[in-house]
This record gives C-alpha cells, structure tokens and sequence, in this order.
C-alpha cells in the first residue's frame, strides 16, 4: 500500500475512534433534550445538585429521577458502538471500540460534575465533548493494542 493510502486509512480511524467516543454523548444530549422538553428535566436536575450540594449520591439520584431519557439515550449510544465492535470483531475497528467505550468510561463521570457546577450549559457540552476525545486520543497513546489498531 502507497503511503498516501496508508494515510488515509490511519485518518479514517481516527475519526472512526472519534465518532464512536461521541456516540453514547450524542445518545445522552437527544435524551437530555426530551427530558427536557417534557418536564425541564435538564434545568430541574442542574438546579437540583446545585442546590442540595455535590455529592456523588445527589448527582446520581437526581440523574436517575429528572433524565430517565439522557440515561437511555447514553446506553442506547454505548450499545451501538458495542454493536459495532461485534460486528467488526475480527478487524482492528474493534479495538478502536474499546477505546472509545473506555474514554466514554472516563469521561463520562466527570461529564457529570461539569454538569453540576455552574457553567453554561453550551461551554459544559464542548468542554465534555473535548474531554471525551482527549481521553480518547490518550489512550491510544498508551494502548499498544489500540495503537497499533491506529496505524495499520
């Protein structure tokens, strides 16, 4: 293979590894977005943990009781990129599916502090988007499995 089309492939799954590290986030913002729409679950839950205090228990309980849908939208997204590593098991797009599962792992609970604090709402989806795919990009840096899933 030309090193252009040796390139092009490497840039393919990168932004595959991209792609499936936002999957469950995307899932998690259209869930948020009915909630929101159906009973302002989004700005009842911010002002919720805001008010009762961060702890790991109020953000977990006020995320189960006010974004039922934000919930089943991040699981139907992580089932999704799952899918796509069984479908694709016997290729190295599997192991980009283990990192982007592992930088949604990672990213993700930290997502929810950004949440509870006071930033708009607009910078606290950018910043745990970033978040997301510099975890993902991290870890393979250090997976030689999800590296070597990179450049071949």
């Amino acid at each position: 293979m030309n090193s252009a089309g040796g390139r092009a492939d490497r840039g393919r799954r990168r932004a595959l590894l991209a792609a499936l590290s936002m999957t469950p986030m995307l899932g998690a913002l259209a869930g948020a977005w009915v909630d929101e729409r159906m009973h302002f679950g989004v700005s009842n839950w911010r002002s919720a943990c805001r008010a009762a205090g961060f702890s790991w228990s109020s953000v977990i309980y006020f995320t189960v009781e006010l974004l039922p849908a934000a919930i089943i939208g991040m699981l139907a997204g992580g089932l999704l990129a799952q899918s796509f590593a069984f479908a694709t098991r016997r290729s190295c797009d599997a192991a980009l599916c283990l990192g982007a599962h592992l930088s949604c792992v990672i990213a993700m609970p930290i997502g929810l502090i950004l949440c509870a604090l006071a930033l708009p709402l607009p910078a606290m989806l950018v910043t745990e988007g970033a978040l997301t795919l510099l975890v993902a990009w991290m870890l393979a840096r250090i997976s030689p499995r999800l590296r070597a899933a990179l450049h071949t």
